[in-house]
């Protein structure tokens, strides 16, 4: 962690996920699972992290209070393969949401009970084709509507 003036190693709250002689050391397999993300409406560091031998997708979800400074876990069902913030437009009542991803479903993040009342089915899957060809994304848009 840096704040711009120190840096720190990872606090002792969640040292034993990264500690290899432990039972629930996060999977280097499985790394490009795990997830990092951003809430500026809650100003906190949401993780998803692939943790224990049998362990294939993201099950353990830190969130880091940027204020406080402090880690407390989540427990969002069902289990989350990634979180993003959208932007909603400079006319709407918050600036951004946040939603996450499941297989096969989109999710608003504190929306409902237990942010899986209302699942949003994928209607959409974007596919690139670059006929063997090196492909460079370095930007990706996405806007959602409310119908």
């Amino acid at each position: 962690m840096f704040d711009g003036q120190t840096i720190a190693i990872v606090s002792d709250d969640i040292q034993n996920y990264f500690d290899p002689t432990k039972t629930e050391c996060i999977s280097r397999k499985y790394a490009h699972r795990m997830w990092l993300n951003y809430d500026s409406a809650e100003n906190i560091l949401r993780v998803g992290l692939v943790s224990g031998i049998s362990a294939t997708k993201a099950n353990v979800f830190p969130v880091y209070d940027l204020i406080d400074k402090v880690w407390e876990f989540d427990t969002p069902e069902p289990g989350l393969t990634c979180t993003a913030e959208i932007e909603t437009g400079d006319e709407a009542d918050y600036p951004s949401v946040q939603i996450a991803g499941t297989t096969g479903y989109v999710y608003q993040l504190n929306y409902g009970k237990n942010d899986n009342e209302t699942a949003i089915p994928v209607l959409i899957s974007v596919e690139i084709d670059a006929v063997s060809e090196i492909l460079q994304l370095s930007a990706l848009t996405t806007r959602i509507k409310n119908s």
